[in-house]
């Protein structure tokens, strides 16, 4: 039988959070009713890795993290629980490391190494320095100015010779090893080293006999022989799609799969795969057709997982957008950019900066990636006509891809592929008609039918699969990493899954997308924060408050501007911070700024390392290639002057904020409530059972305190429900009122499996006055039934948010219709109140002690 999670808990492992700090936390994570432990990878890492994801060997466990036999008995512990694990696994990519054996040991073997084939290298590049080499950009300069310096040498290790700069070593090739002898007269390992290093004619002979290309850091934008993991030249990707990369690659995860511990896998960048459809279809004969089986997955709006793919679904981005858009007032949409536009001075137009941030960034830092493409072409079309345009017209096609990638594997292009391919090429000639010429020409290529030339047809088939792996890359640095850091309309949108473009959908549109997701992919998981969010579940919430009183908005912005307007600096000719800046710092503030009020000094700091990373990431007043200290030190003296206790901004900033949390910590709830039952697998990213106010990574891969938790946890079980919840409710700051409703709910869950794994979804209908302030829905599995009904959009029927916890001021003529099998009483799983429920459910009754609702009931 398919193994299907009731709940995942995501672990981010390091050298700080081992198997065993893992093996105290299982009875804690067993109580709050989670089933499953959904790990980061766990295989030999870089030395220090904070996440896992590059990978030196993913056939031996890391060394940081624990032993195979701790792995065993954490899962001997797990079953005790009757729990489970889901792994996450990274087969596009490893660290282009020291560390990794397969690497080396193609830089000592060359072509005789087994694992000369097994990453994504053109050996054969058309640059003639790269001939049978791999470039090594890492070098902080000019390699013959690095070997003038003395920077770069030759050390003795283990009774071989390596290349050494600061921290980077490389083998040198064995037949150099051999030949090394001819360069000096000393003998012994030490001494010809150190001879080698002060030889540098010999050195650099020494560097042209290499099977890598050391090389300028920077040189990797702009010429590059292997494929990277997006742009970051220390992650080497693989040629998973060979049968004998695959097995190998596979060999741990095999075995601990035919032992049963681990039941299920999540694979990571799907995307990034030559062949992603024919990968899974592997991976689920490898490792049994019952694995419980998720693709990590960044889906546009109006995009579906393929169908054909053997898998239980995503994790859990495009649920994530959708509850992100119910709890934002789409009747605002056009007010929001009218105020953005007021207060940047000009108009930005996102699907405008998509492309031109997409576009730029594949010439300025995927050069070498676009060169590779164009040389392709170029091989398969020969001398054509406009042949001039061709490189100009796939970059401009490239960058006005709808979505992440398409999924080509033959010559017969479905629907909707061909639909996608058509849609950039239109886009593309609009925004260059100048190209038309050049693009009709490559437009014509995916046009055309079959051939009988075999050669030709696979030759053109391998440009377009080639193509695919580079438009995810290029979708994610220019529009995730770049336009969500310079878009800046209502940031809570600027998100993995969403789109700042979309703001906001009603209750209709939610529930025709949970009514597909059960008919679909009815255990895909359920996210609202990952290692890789932009910011906290519950600070997204608070941002989304904002949609609902653009005009008070306003105001403040415009009073906070000219309270600190005194503390901008002069930079390069321009006021700095710039106001882009600004407003993207006021809402970070309003979704990060603690519940407390008191805004202590690491929590400034977390700010100032945030806008560093931001202004960086966003590429117009700062970057990580060139970082223009100056700006960012403006900002970040900026961010920490405006905290100061003793300006007039704090003062006017904390009334606003204290109002604009109470609403968010509402909304947080219904989200949490909505994440676990819903179509799908809830899924809880680490520490997320308290308020999650953090910022991107490494904000949100801060240390978890556990025992914390625990202890909030057991206070919970001990409390007697009446005395409980006027606790929670006038004490929502501290976050006790979320870990509750996490608890009771997940709980819930795990004791009625099929009602929510198997459940049909039903949408509720409210009526009244305040019918659009309701989101409501049934799971229904034979005779169960649970509802869910929350709150949204309050702000304006509940003005005075201090009152929000102590009972929603609903009218009385507001309520849900039930269907006519519901049972005809229900008991609220939260407070154990029974409700009598002849046809239908009055809110203000309802909800007067506690906001959001969970009922149960036999028909």
């Amino acid at each position: 039988m398919m193994y299907i999670p009731t709940a995942t808990y995501r672990i981010q492992f390091s050298k700080d959070f081992t198997f065993k700090h893992l093996l105290e936390v299982i009875p804690y994570l067993h109580d709050l009713g989670i089933s499953t432990i959904y790990a980061s990878p766990i295989f030999k890492s870089r030395k220090g890795s904070t996440h896992g994801y590059d990978v030196c060997d993913p056939n031996v466990i890391d060394s940081e993290i624990g032993r195979l036999q701790e792995f065993k008995s954490i899962v001997n512990v797990l079953r005790k629980y009757k729990m489970g694990w889901l792994q996450d696994i990274v087969p596009n990519h490893m660290a282009f490391d020291a560390g990794n054996p397969w690497l080396m040991d193609i830089f000592e073997q060359g072509p005789q190494s087994p694992y000369y084939h097994f990453f994504d290298i053109d050996w054969d590049s058309f640059h003639a320095e790269l001939k049978g080499k791999v470039q090594a950009p890492f070098l902080g300069g000019n390699v013959e100015d690095i070997i003038e310096k003395g920077e770069l040498e030759v050390v003795a290790k283990k009774g071989k010779l390596y290349l050494k700069y600061y921290a980077l070593e490389f083998p040198l090739s064995a037949s150099t090893q051999e030949q090394v002898r001819h360069f000096v007269d000393c003998e012994g390992l030490e001494e010809t080293a150190q001879q080698l290093t002060q030889a540098k004619e010999a050195l650099k002979k020494i560097l042209e006999l290499q099977y890598y290309h050391l090389a300028d850091w920077h040189e990797s934008d702009h010429t590059i022989n292997y494929r990277r993991f997006f742009t970051v030249s220390d992650l080497i990707c693989l040629s998973i799609q060979y049968q004998e990369v695959f097995d190998k690659h596979h060999e741990l995860i095999k075995n601990l799969c035919e032992q049963d511990m681990v039941q299920g896998l999540r694979v990571d960048h799907i995307d990034g795969l030559y062949n992603p459809q024919e990968y899974l279809l592997r991976l689920r004969q490898l490792t049994d057709v019952q694995r419980y089986l998720i693709v990590e997955k960044i889906l546009e709006w109006d995009e579906t997982l393929p169908r054909t793919w053997p898998i239980q679904g995503s994790s859990g981005y495009q649920f994530l957008a959708v509850l992100n858009n119910v709890f934002t007032k789409s009747d605002f949409r056009k007010d929001f950019s009218a105020i953005y536009h007021r207060i940047i001075g000009g108009v930005q137009q996102y699907e405008a900066t998509v492309f031109e941030k997409k576009h730029q960034f594949l010439l300025n830092h995927m050069r070498g990636e676009l060169d590779n493409l164009h040389h392709l072409l170029v091989q398969l079309l020969g001398e054509v006509e406009y042949s001039e345009q061709l490189k100009d017209a796939l970059a401009v096609w490239m960058a006005a891809h709808p979505v992440y990638r398409t999924y080509i594997d033959s010559l017969e292009i479905n629907e909707q592929d061909r639909s996608i391919i058509e849609a950039a090429f239109a886009k593309a000639v609009e925004v260059a008609p100048e190209l038309k010429p050049g693009l009709s020409v490559l437009y014509e290529l995916y046009a055309e039918p079959e051939t009988e030339d075999e050669d030709y047809n696979r030759s053109k088939l391998h440009f377009f699969m080639r193509c695919q792996q580079f438009t995810g890359p290029l979708a994610a640095k220019g529009v995730e990493d770049t336009t969500f850091y310079t878009y800046n309309r209502l940031i809570s949108h600027n998100e993995v899954g969403d789109s700042p473009d979309v703001f906001g959908i009603n209750s209709r549109d939610f529930h025709q997308s949970m009514k597909n997701r059960w008919m679909n992919f009815p255990h895909s998981l359920n996210a609202t924060a990952t290692h890789d969010t932009k910011r906290g579940e519950d600070a997204r919430m608070c941002v989304n408050v904002l949609s609902e009183m653009p005009q008070e908005w306003e105001m403040q912005v415009r009073e906070w501007m000219a309270l600190n307007a005194d503390l901008k600096t002069q930079v390069d000719g321009e006021m700095a911070p710039s106001t882009n800046d600004e407003y993207f710092l006021y809402q970070t503030l309003v979704g990060v700024f603690p519940m407390d009020g008191q805004p202590d000094e690491l929590f400034r700091n977390r700010i100032k390392e945030y806008l560093i990373k931001a202004v960086r990431e966003g590429k117009t007043n700062s970057k990580w290639s060139a970082p223009n200290e100056a700006y960012e030190s403006a900002l970040v003296n900026f961010a920490e002057s405006i905290l100061s206790d003793k300006r007039t901004f704090r003062n006017v900033f904390q009334p606003f904020i204290k109002r604009v949390s109470l609403y968010g910590a509402l909304y947080s709830l219904s989200q949490l409530l909505l994440k676990i039952t819903a179509p799908g697998i809830p899924d809880i990213y680490q520490g997320c059972e308290l308020w999650d106010l953090s910022m991107v990574d490494p904000d949100n891969r801060r240390p978890v305190d556990f025992s914390h938790r625990a202890h909030l946890l057991k206070e919970l079980q001990q409390t007697p429900i009446d005395m409980l919840l006027p606790k929670l409710t006038e004490n929502v700051a501290d976050g006790r009122i979320k870990l509750f409703v996490l608890y009771k709910a997940i709980c819930f869950r795990r004791d009625h499996e099929k009602l929510f794994s198997d459940g049909r979804y039903i949408p509720l209908m409210a009526s009244g006055t305040h019918a659009g302030k309701v989101l409501a829905f049934a799971r229904n599995h034979g005779n169960e039934w649970a509802i869910t009904i929350v709150a949204r959009l309050v702000v304006d029927m509940a003005p005075d948010a201090s009152t929000l916890f102590q009972g929603l001021p609903i009218a009385e003529d507001t309520y849900v219709e039930l269907p006519a099998d519901a049972p005809l009483s229900l008991v609220d799983v939260f407070t154990g109140y029974a409700t009598g429920t002849p046809d239908r459910i009055h809110l203000s009754r309802l909800w007067k002690k506690f906001p959001i609702t969970l009922l149960y009931g036999k028909s």
